[in-house]
């Protein structure tokens, strides 16, 4: 391609003054070679977006932190079943989760983070917190039922639905 451009008489002494440092270069090399330079500045600037500063809120995560997780869980949930000892095998709706909460005291570095599926997500708050305290979270009512009844499918303990029953008087 072709580009004519008439260039004002003060960029042309600009260019002329660069001459001096782009020794044999014709005036195009110049204008090359400093778009070039400035493309390397916005990449470079681009990578290196993330704040050494330490956050106030304990649950953010860190672009680092979130970097180092994506590469280790490989796009795939890191859930394993205590049953079978197999991995969850979902690759969709992947969330950020804290292996020990931090309501509990954990915090938000790589080693205790992991990546889950929603699904086990929402069990692995469950066992962490109570049944009861997620559903608080969700805004949803506790159960009226005066029990809670667990029912294991024969796809094991990594498919647990929980779901209440109407009992009797005790």
């Amino acid at each position: 391609r072709t580009l004519n451009i008439n260039l004002p008489e003060h960029l042309l002494k600009k260019l002329e003054k660069l001459g001096d440092d782009f020794e044999g270069c014709s005036e195009l090399e110049i204008i090359e070679s400093l778009v070039d330079q400035y493309l390397e500045q916005i990449r470079h600037a681009r990578v290196k977006r993330s704040s050494k500063r330490e956050s106030i809120n304990q649950r953010y995560i860190t672009r680092d932190v979130k970097e180092q997780v994506d590469k280790r869980a490989n796009s795939r949930c890191e859930a394993i079943s205590p049953i079978s000892g197999k991995r969850c095998s979902s690759r969709v709706n992947l969330q950020y989760d804290h292996i020990l909460p931090v309501s509990k005291g954990g915090d938000s570095s790589k080693e205790n983070i992991r990546k889950l599926c929603n699904m086990c997500n929402t069990r692995a708050g469950v066992r962490a917190v109570g049944l009861l305290k997620m559903l608080q979270r969700d805004g949803a009512t506790a159960p009226t039922c005066k029990k809670l009844y667990i029912e294991n499918t024969s796809a094991g303990s990594q498919y647990t639905f929980i779901a209440p029953v109407v009992m009797g008087p005790d």
